[in-house]
């Protein structure tokens, strides 16, 4: 395990970060980073620049209203259930914390089927759009009194879906969530340079938005370095398939919303038996969009 010293300025990463450039996108590069054993943008931005995203609520500022309207819609047509469905049985607790929860459909589909769930999420424009409308914290702080309840300290699960990549030192937020998790914690995250996401080739997923790209060996080692053990890892639905057959949705944003449809569609008629050939095709492959891991505390 390498050993991880990182000067801080102003609440920023330090600048001595080094490694090769393995994507480029536009002025955007991204290296495997040696002082930190993952890969992330080659020019972190400010702490001040990240708190006016999320914290002053600007990251839905563009395209907000009609994505969550989007969701809204495959929502309530239980197209998200089959795969909320699943997640919920691999936490394993009656006690669900989601960090990141957006609108709060994983919230609220936790909440019917089961007593107890939370969420943090900072955005208002989020909170407004979705169904959830008690029992939100706008940070782990806030939720911290929570802790005090026997039950909920030592049976907790934490879910933070899609979210890692935008944390400016994943290895901070993770000993931090270790706190809460008294049971299990999922990480969702994208899966960069898979094979078949090498295959189609291309560098799209590189965003101003994404600071860090993870692949299964270092989610592994960034999860064991903050004190977890990985009990389970599988993916989400391969998308870089339609791209592999000539459905380019790269090229075509309304193409791309299409092609996540028929996906949910695809996984609403299969239910759970799909999620198992996603995670063969993990094993065997390593194809699959995002990462879904399993940890326990050591």
């Amino acid at each position: 395990m390498k050993t991880r010293v990182v000067p801080r300025t102003e609440g920023q990463l330090s600048y001595s970060h080094y490694g090769d450039v393995v994507a480029k996108n536009d002025d955007l590069k991204v290296i495997t980073c040696d002082v930190c054993g993952y890969a992330h943008l080659k020019t972190l931005p400010t702490k001040k620049e990240i708190d006016s995203l999320y914290l002053e609520d600007n990251f839905y500022e563009a395209g907000g209203k009609a994505w969550f309207a989007k969701e809204r819609g495959e929502y309530e047509k239980g197209l998200w259930n089959p795969i909320f469905d699943y997640q919920i049985s691999l936490l394993e607790s009656r006690y669900v914390l989601d960090v990141g929860a957006g609108a709060g459909w994983f919230v609220h589909r936790c909440r019917a089927t089961k007593a107890f769930a939370w969420a943090i999420e900072p955005s208002r424009r989020a909170k407004d759009a979705g169904f959830v409308r008690g029992q939100t914290y706008a940070d782990l702080d806030d939720f911290a009194p929570r802790m005090n309840d026997t039950l909920v300290k030592d049976n907790l699960s934490v879910r933070a879906c899609l979210v890692l990549e935008h944390i400016l030192n994943p290895l901070e937020f993770l000993t931090k969530l270790r706190d809460f998790v008294g049971h299990r914690l999922m990480i969702i995250t994208p899966n960069e340079f898979n094979p078949l996401q090498k295959r189609v080739g291309g560098s799209w997923f590189v965003s101003k938005h994404h600071l860090n790209y993870f692949n299964p060996v270092t989610l592994r080692s960034l999860l064991y370095e903050a004190g977890f053990d990985v009990v389970f890892e599988s993916v989400t639905f391969p998308m870089e398939l339609f791209l592999a057959i000539g459905l380019d949705y790269r090229k075509h944003p309304k193409l791309g919303g299409q092609c996540h449809t028929l996906r949910l569609r695809f996984e609403k008629l299969f239910g759970n038996k799909i999620f198992v050939l996603y995670q063969k095709l993990y094993r065997k492959y390593g194809w699959g969009r995002e990462l879904v891991f399993v940890a326990e505390k050591e």
